[in-house]
């Protein structure tokens, strides 16, 4: 594996560093009581461990907000939200306290896309959690006698996926930290927590198309190749990998290895659901309105809950004056949204528009 170019990446406020693996699933002791508490229940005490903690989940999640955000467990606990992964730490993190066998198993779904910013897509992986009676993890069976599943964002049709073992799964979410702090434009907080997760799954293709990208965004194009080199070594098929390499290839003008990776991505994956979202943007800065709200709508047959995506397709009926279109993709754009924040924002929005009809 290439080595990082540390030398780039010193942290602007020394005093910051990457939360560490048992930081990730901490509890604070007046969170750890609330689980102590409920197994005292008389309906709850008799039942086994394993149920005791899923019957507490189960409570406990219902009054999450599932808006996408990046926490460790104990954050999640006090701001009652989280992404998938953030639902998964914190299921983790009981489960660890309580001393009940936990697994996970990755779902053949779209993951979740959390948000597009700045030409680049931030996803949530789809994960599965497993509470068990006994440790029995060697292969977590369709026909389970013995355990209980967890699912999040579940769509009833996801099919499920290989086994993650807990090194990987901690790694996974050091990857949705990185990521996020990339968004955010904090360099040196992505590089730092991606390179956590690689120290804990050297070959992840995810995070390593991400430590990538992150030399890229600072300068460092020669390492950024490197990586994504090795990346493609240990999986020639990674979409991500690909196009991030193609892009890297046409900005440096070397057109036939841009026209090599083309191929290669046509022959392994369709057109991305981001690049859609990508692209509509660029049509709306274009102003080629027809063609914006084709891309969008095509985006929106794979991402319906995407609440940014109705608010760009109000933009674009708007900018061509249609007002009853407008206001129906704003009322998409309400329904979807999951924070306080934006339906404040979208339902503002809604009352403007009717002073204007």
């Amino acid at each position: 594996m290439p080595s990082g170019n540390d030398e780039l990446f010193r942290p602007v406020d020394s005093g910051w560093q990457p939360p560490s693996v048992t930081s990730l699933y901490q509890l604070t002791p007046a969170q750890l009581q609330l689980l102590a508490r409920f197994v005292e229940r008389k309906e709850i005490a008799s039942l086994p461990k394993y149920q005791q903690l899923s019957q507490f989940l189960q409570t406990l999640l219902g009054d999450f907000n599932y808006e996408g955000q990046n926490l460790i467990a104990k954050d999640a606990m006090a701001q009652h939200q989280g992404n998938c992964m953030t639902l998964a730490m914190l299921t983790f993190a009981y489960a660890k306290a309580y001393k009940v066998p936990i697994g996970f198993r990755l779902l053949h779904d779209m993951p979740v896309l959390l948000k597009v910013e700045q030409s680049i897509a931030t996803y949530s992986d789809h994960v599965r959690a497993y509470l068990f009676d006994t440790i029995n993890m060697q292969e977590l069976s369709p026909n389970p006698r013995r355990f209980l599943s967890i699912d999040y964002f579940s769509t009833g049709d996801s099919l499920t996926g290989k086994v993650v073992p807990e090194h990987e799964f901690l790694a996974m979410f050091y990857r949705n930290l990185a990521g996020e702090a990339l968004m955010q434009g904090k360099l040196t907080h992505a590089y730092l927590q991606a390179k956590q997760g690689l120290a804990l799954a050297p070959q992840s293709t995810p995070l390593v198309a991400l430590m990538g990208l992150i030399h890229r965004r600072a300068g460092d194009e020669a390492t950024a190749e490197q990586f994504y080199q090795y990346g493609l070594s240990l999986d020639a098929r990674d979409v991500t990998l690909l196009m991030n390499y193609r892009y890297l290839a046409d900005k440096q003008g070397r057109q036939s290895l841009a026209a090599q990776l083309s191929a290669q991505l046509a022959r392994v994956a369709p057109e991305q659901p981001a690049e859609l979202y990508i692209q509509a943007l660029a049509a709306v800065n274009a102003q080629d309105f027809v063609l914006a709200e084709r891309l969008i709508r095509q985006f929106l047959e794979r991402y319906p809950y995407f609440h940014q995506a109705y608010l760009l397709l109000a933009t674009i009926h708007w900018e061509q004056g249609q007002l009853e279109a407008t206001e129906k993709a704003l009322k998409k754009a309400l329904a979807t949204a999951v924070s306080d924040e934006n339906r404040q924002r979208y339902m503002a929005k809604l009352q403007a528009l009717s002073r204007q009809r």
